[in-house]
């Protein structure tokens, strides 16, 4: 495994943990807030974004996450197992590789594909991450353009 699988299966292993203890732990944020029903759409250099995971992470509250499909796309944001949706307000987002093949050793977490590695490095630190999203009330959609720049 070289360095960058390292630090990407590390910024994935940890992705899994915060995500997990936000969405199945108990307390963590407001029990029924408001939430806007957002669905979206992620480009990478002006291409679909296939296969990643979107978390959101309000500055209070309760993180939410998305799934973009083959086309990029993701139909709503999962607040809770229960209700789907984003509070209005400021997020820090940052994403991970949502794999759709098991890995090749069980055990070891999923091999990304190389076309993804400078993706997530750039936008997958989750304790500095680079994107910031605003949600307004009543939004509906969403469009996020990364690039290399």
């Amino acid at each position: 495994m070289t360095t960058i699988d390292r630090c990407l299966a590390r910024r994935y292993f940890f992705g899994i943990v915060i995500s997990w203890v936000c969405f199945v732990a108990p307390g963590c944020g407001l029990e029924n807030p408001p939430l806007n029903d957002v669905s979206g759409e992620v480009r990478y250099n002006g291409k679909p974004l296939p296969n990643m995971i979107l978390n959101f992470m309000p500055a209070e509250g309760r993180p939410s996450q998305a799934i973009t499909d083959a086309d990029g796309k993701f139909p709503h944001a999962a607040y809770s197992e229960t209700r789907n949706g984003l509070m209005t307000g400021d997020y820090d987002v940052f994403i991970s590789f949502n794999p759709t093949e098991p890995p090749k050793i069980p055990g070891q977490p999923p091999e990304v594909p190389e076309e993804f590695h400078s993706l997530l490095i750039k936008y997958g630190d989750y304790q500095k991450p680079k994107l910031k999203v605003k949600i307004e009330a009543a939004q509906k959609t969403l469009l996020l353009e990364l690039k290399d720049d």
